[in-house]
């Protein structure tokens, strides 16, 4: 779905839920643009590719998002011992990474968007990350197993994240 300059991504929808329905709840309650992968749950991790093996020369839809989009946020599952009930920022734009935790913090989630208390592997920092191949680069949100497991507490995340997005797009509309 191309719309918005904002884009929302879930490259491991379906093997991460509630992934891909928070990205496209949030993309379409604010016109920003959509990339998702969905595959089946069955498959669980043996679906699993890592972001940076992702390929905007072997996707035209990936292509067309990243031409269109200026920053994304690419929406993440985790499930690592100690941070199952946390929310991690990383990716490139670092700066859109602290704004957002400001405000998940702001709405009583626990995010971390100090690259240095985010294990190496969970920073999205790498270049090839699709997330960082806007122009702007973007956020990587890797939401914890047990966040991910209360669907109250996703539908909250899902409406603070909305607003943050449509904030951001009207930024990027005034902008240009």
């Amino acid at each position: 779905m191309i719309q918005g300059p904002m884009g929302l991504m879930a490259l491991h929808g379906g093997i991460e839920p509630p992934t891909y329905a928070i990205a496209r709840q949030v993309a379409a309650a604010t016109d920003a643009s959509l990339y998702a992968v969905v595959q089946s749950e069955a498959r669980n991790n043996d679906g699993h590719l890592t972001s940076t093996l992702y390929s905007r020369s072997e996707s035209r839809l990936l292509d067309a998002f990243l031409d269109r989009v200026v920053v994304a946020v690419s929406v993440h599952g985790m499930n690592r011992r100690g941070m199952n009930d946390k929310i991690a920022l990383g990716g490139g734009n670092r700066q859109l990474a602290a704004r957002i935790g400001s405000v998940l913090r702001a709405a009583g989630f626990d995010a971390i968007d100090d690259l240095e208390d985010i294990p190496t592997y969970l920073r999205g920092t790498h270049p090839d990350n699709p997330v960082n191949l806007p122009r702007d680069r973007g956020v990587q949100m890797e939401i914890g197993r047990e966040l991910r497991r209360d669907q109250r507490l996703m539908e909250d995340l899902t409406e603070v994240l909305a607003v943050a997005t449509r904030n951001l797009m009207a930024e990027l509309c005034v902008g240009r």
